[in-house]
């Protein structure tokens, strides 16, 4: 049977989500196809360049929340996870890009939606099928655009981008077809929300949905807004049809009202509330389309203004206009028994009736369509998320892959695809492909705060100095020691190794480099040595590492340490600044540079740079520094940065980092923050604290989840728009700054006290 996975939201406790992600799925099944649901949960909105404007509308969307919380109780989380285990199957969890990339392999065609996961508000390009090669069918079924305008230029451009690959586009809302055609050339086929794909009988069939209408009559209000308006129309319509109201409860001050349902309402029990009501008031789409499918009397309200530029209202205009409904929209100069009046179904149905047969041939049509053909180079490389570690160049025997600088001023794999024979063994150790890491376990992976005894090993390192302690471990147990040094002639970080007999390069290996690091040499060399060595770099290259041990049976035998890793910037970006600097500072030449220098203490994080000949320097707090800027924002990091695999799981041994948090704040020369992933990693600490080398203590795993990074950054829509201007040699890196940087700082900051005084107002932790 052919398989077909679904990316849609279904996460969400809402009612409208669950039951369109349920309608999907069993009419594709319905078609012949095994149907599974993209077990994917979104970490975070698409980062834009926020303005005055956003902010402030930010932060009164943020209190008029906190007056009126949603409301959810265990009951209802309860109710709605016992509904997807009985109606949806699911693909293993994905978390990253080739999480869902890995997906193709299973797959003979993805189809996205229904619900808004095309609004612009909510921008998640996943959501387009951006991870589906180009030989798999692209299908997208009713996603909702949610708005009736587009002014966001960046949105435009990467909207445009990422619909011209599907093999079939339609949507659900009149709106959306006219803004895909007027804005982006596209035509689409205009298709019903999946929930009215099934008609009463079979709603009543798949939830066993029970008739107790004779029991009880009542009016049922289902609101997704906050408008104390509307209340007004519900009372006089109860009092009109003297009925009582049932109220499906939203937000908390739902609570209040006489009427609501305090048990807790699953999908099953929402549609079910619905099907036996006399009268329906609501807010919401899906209140709105149930209505229609039950044939049950409603009026529909406004849930914005409609002057609103994030207006979802189009949504509703929408199903009314079609079903010839539109005097069921509420309108304050209508009388309330205007509604009252019993409403024709019979014309509405039949309009749902032939539109659930064209939506249905198009979606059967879709499916069962031959994919468009392509050729090798469409549908290589062999991952989207390619962080450039070379070990698929070093297994390669075709020599048909080389790790070059790309146009972004990143090193990542490119292929020849005349010399590739498909052998597959590049797959075998892409740290992106095989998942071979595992979690990072607050209950069984030990923790520790390292401080190495040496006081120069201290000075030069960039924290606690377990790094450098490390690798002279290493060095003194017959091991070859592979670590990260700053090139000064070529200005960038790259991978080197230190043998028993150039022991002095160790110190090369002390403090940070926020760059990148070239290691296609020694991936290759890794890959051919039979000595045991300790490798020490980020978690993707250990990750690569790892599985090209393991390709040879020597994991065993050797030690592999990463880093906590944030993400590394673009030497495009880089290039930039050092210009930047050397013109600022009358540098020519550098000499030395420390990315963490800890002159003025371990938590202040200057960055330093000297020119001994000119007896120049350069000394500045992150705070001030442009290259700190454009680092701690993370806006041009490396693509795979935005997508890793590893921030919560490891290959290594050990994983080291600063130890922030408060526990340390007053430590002036630095403290290392380590985790013990495997017993060797244990040992090795342990051994150290016994010949006198580090003070160690040990803390709950869960500081690593408080303090450090956990969650990846989110990928902003102006990514690849500020990756062209950091190519660009006569645009000034300051002027780049100020146009992506300076209104982002003023917001994250602006913020962050914000969220910090709440806190403390509140006494969390």
């Amino acid at each position: 049977m052919k398989k077909v996975a679904i990316m849609t939201w279904w996460h969400y406790s809402n009612y409208g989500t669950a039951l369109q992600v349920t309608a999907l799925s069993h009419v594709i099944a319905k078609m012949g196809y095994e149907t599974d649901v993209i077990d994917y949960i979104p970490h975070g909105r698409v980062v834009k360049q926020e303005n005055l404007q956003a902010l402030i509308k930010f932060i009164y969307e943020k209190i008029c929340l906190a007056i009126n919380l949603p409301y959810q109780n265990d009951d209802i989380q309860r109710r709605f996870e016992e509904y997807r285990d009985e109606y949806l199957t699911f693909t293993p969890k994905c978390q990253t890009e080739s999480d869902l990339f890995l997906l193709n392999d299973k797959y003979e065609a993805f189809v996205c939606g229904s619900d808004q996961i095309w609004a612009p508000t909510v921008f998640e390009p996943k959501y387009f099928l951006d991870f589906v090669r180009n030989n798999k069918r692209k299908i997208a079924y009713a996603p909702s655009i949610g708005v009736n305008k587009f002014e966001d230029e960046d949105i435009i451009q990467e909207f445009q981008r990422l619909i011209n690959g599907f093999d079939f586009i339609s949507v659900r809302e009149k709106q959306g077809q006219d803004i895909l055609k007027n804005i982006f050339n596209k035509n689409s086929d205009l298709v019903l929300d999946p929930t009215l794909l099934y008609d009463r009988h079979q709603w009543q069939e798949l939830l066993k949905i029970k008739n107790y209408a004779k029991k009880e009559k009542y009016i049922l209000c289902y609101f997704l807004g906050n408008n104390e308006s509307h209340w007004d129309c519900v009372k006089e319509i109860a009092a009109k049809l003297n009925l009582p109201v049932k109220i499906i409860p939203t937000h908390k001050n739902d609570l209040k009202k006489t009427g609501t349902v305090i048990a807790g309402v699953g999908p099953r029990e929402f549609t079910e509330l619905l099907a036996n009501a006399e009268f329906v008031c609501t807010d919401s789409f899906h209140g709105v389309a149930f209505s229609l499918n039950f044939n049950v009397n409603f009026v529909a309200f406004k849930r914005f203004k409609d002057n609103d530029k994030y207006s979802q209202n189009s949504r509703i205009y929408n199903i009314l206009h079609l079903t010839k409904m539109e005097n069921h929209l509420f309108d304050t100069k209508k009388a309330v028994e205007d509604y009252l009046q019993e409403a024709n179904f019979s014309n509405s149905n039949r309009i749902l009736n032939e539109y659930r047969k064209k939506s249905l041939s198009y979606l059967k049509n879709a499916l069962d369509s031959v994919a468009s053909c392509c050729d090798a180079s469409q549908i290589l490389p062999i991952t989207n998320t390619c962080c450039g570690c070379g070990a698929c160049s070093a297994v390669c025997n075709q020599n048909a892959i080389k790790i070059v600088k790309n146009k972004n001023g990143f090193y990542q794999a490119d292929y020849d695809f005349k010399k590739c024979i498909n052998c597959g063994q590049c797959k075998e150790v892409c740290p992106f492909l095989v998942k071979a890491a595992t979690e990072i376990d607050i209950k069984v992976d030990k923790l520790y705060a390292v401080k190495s005894n040496d006081s120069s090993v201290l000075k030069k390192s960039s924290s606690g100095g377990v790094g450098l302690e490390l690798a002279q471990y290493g060095l003194e147990n017959n091991y070859d020691v592979y670590g990260c040094r700053y090139n000064y002639a070529a200005e960038e970080a790259e991978h080197l190794k230190i043998t028993a007999d150039n022991t002095s390069d160790i110190n090369q290996l002390s403090g940070s480099k926020y760059l990148q690091s070239n290691t296609a040499m020694v991936m290759q060399e890794i890959f051919e040595t039979r000595n045991n060595f300790l490798f020490i770099g980020t978690p993707c290259q250990v990750a690569a590492v790892d599985k090209l041990l393991r390709k040879k049976g020597m994991r065993e035998d050797c030690i592999l340490v990463d880093l906590i890793c944030h993400g590394v910037p673009s030497y495009n970006m880089y290039r930039k600044y050092l210009q930047f600097i050397k013109t600022k500072s009358g540098i020519s030449t550098i000499d030395e540079i420390s990315f963490r220098c800890k002159e003025k203490g371990w938590r202040e994080r200057y960055i330093y740079i000297a020119d001994f000949q000119q007896q120049k320097t350069y000394c500045q707090n992150q705070s001030k520094d442009i290259f700190y800027k454009f680092f701690e924002i993370g806006h041009c990091y490396m693509e795979s940065c935005f997508e890793c695999n590893y921030r919560t799981t490891s290959a290594a041994d050990l994983r080291i980092g600063d130890y922030w948090g408060r526990k340390y704040k007053n430590d002036k020369t630095g403290v290392s923050m380590v985790i013990a992933h495997t017993m060797r990693g244990y040992d090795i600490l342990f051994n150290l604290k016994c010949n006198g080398n580090i003070k160690i203590e040990e803390h709950s795993c869960n500081d690593y989840y408080a303090v450090q990074y956990p969650v990846n950054p989110v990928r902003p829509v102006f990514y690849q728009k500020l990756q062209d201007e950091l190519v660009k040699e006569n645009t000034d890196l300051q002027a780049i700054a100020d146009k992506y940087c300076s209104r982002y700082f003023l917001y994250k900051n602006f913020l962050g006290r914000i969220k910090g005084k709440v806190k403390n107002i509140l006494n969390y932790d």
